[in-house]
């Protein structure tokens, strides 16, 4: 699998990640930075807040939740 993985979390919140070949890291061990910065511009255009944790995954808060 590779694309963008979504896991819904409590009170409105959603983790997601890039995944290339079933993995969230860089064979290296890193995060896939690009793909990470574009997941998060994409959920600030729609209005989603950011909420601050681990450089290998995005966790955003749903408007109004």
């Amino acid at each position: 699998m590779t694309g963008v993985f979504v896991v819904p979390a409590s009170n409105g919140h959603v983790m997601a990640m890039w995944v290339e070949d079933g993995r969230y890291v860089t064979a290296a061990g890193g995060p896939f930075k690009a793909q990470l910065r574009e997941i998060r511009r994409k959920f600030e255009e729609a209005g989603w807040t950011l909420v601050p944790g681990s450089v290998r995954v995005v966790t955003a808060r749903r408007p109004g939740a």
